[in-house]
Formats: C-alpha cells, structure tokens, sequence
C-alpha cells in the first residue's frame, strides 16, 4: 500500500485522520434516527432563532424521551 499511497498522496489524507476518529453515537432503540433527527431538528431551529434554547431544550427532550421509550 504504500507505494500505492506515495503514487497517490491524496489518498494518504484519509489516513492521517485515523487518530482522530471516535466512537459512532447513537440513541438507543429502533427510533434511534427519528431521535437523532429530532436533536439536529431543534438545534437548527435555536440556530435560526424560530426557538429560544430552553423551548428547544425542552422541547426536544420530551420528544427523545418518547421515541426512545424513556417514559
């Protein structure tokens, strides 16, 4: 390969990332992603100042709760 990654330098930028790479986070259950959607749904709606961060806040974190089954 590394022949290849020296013909080929750009490549080789993926690889100098590896260290930075982290754990794949997601919440639990099959509503995983409606969840996860719901978080990046409310952080814009603060971003674009429709909510205030509390409203958003709480907002979201009834809606979580629901979908992953928390209560």
């Amino acid at each position: 390969m590394r022949a290849f990654y020296n013909a080929h330098p750009n490549y080789a930028v993926a690889l100098t990332q590896i260290k930075e790479l982290t754990g794949w986070y997601l919440f639990p259950g099959e509503n995983g992603v409606k969840a996860n959607d719901a978080l990046t749904k409310a952080m814009g709606e603060v971003v674009t100042l429709r909510k205030s961060p509390d409203q958003a806040l709480a907002d979201v974190t009834a809606e979580i709760t629901k979908l992953i089954g928390l209560r």
